[in-house]
């Protein structure tokens, strides 16, 4: 699992839950990009495949899946929420594995922005300016689809 997104889990993220509704439908394939760069490229590039509840990510020799679902808080912000399923047991992008077997399933909430392409990007949880602005800091990253891969 992209490790440098999925670690990030907030209180206000967790309240925010109790008020969700439905969020965006993101079944489909798409290419992740983290921001962070190394000479110029991408330091992680994954394929994320979404379909009925189910995530897998193919993530440089492993292949990781989650449950998955969208949320929308009250104030608008839509949530991906993930919880790790299992894994190959092979390295990742960053040469990091995750255990074959899961015994703990907690949920990882990560604020998402979709972009009008069918796009979204992964965001730290966003906060409020001193007059009320919503604000979202840099982005991780962002998974845009693969042509004809988006339902």
């Amino acid at each position: 699992m992209p490790r440098i997104v999925l670690a990030i889990v907030s209180a206000a993220a967790l309240t925010a839950a109790a008020h969700a509704a439905p969020g965006p439908q993101i079944d489909g394939v798409y290419d992740f990009a983290a921001t962070a760069q190394e000479n110029g490229k991408t330091v992680c590039a994954e394929r994320w495949t979404f379909s009925d509840g189910i995530q897998t990510v193919e993530s440089g020799e492993e292949v990781a899946t989650s449950y998955f679902h969208t949320e929308r808080d009250a104030g608008g912000q839509d949530w991906l929420v993930t919880t790790k399923a299992g894994s190959n047991g092979k390295p990742d992008c960053l040469g990091e594995s995750t255990p074959v077997a899961i015994d703990e399933k907690k949920e990882t909430r990560i604020a998402i922005i979709m972009r009008n392409n069918g796009a979204f990007a992964l965001c730290p949880d966003p906060v409020n300016t001193k007059d009320g602005t919503p604000y979202t800091g840099e982005c991780w990253g962002e998974a845009t689809p693969v042509a004809g891969g988006v339902r």
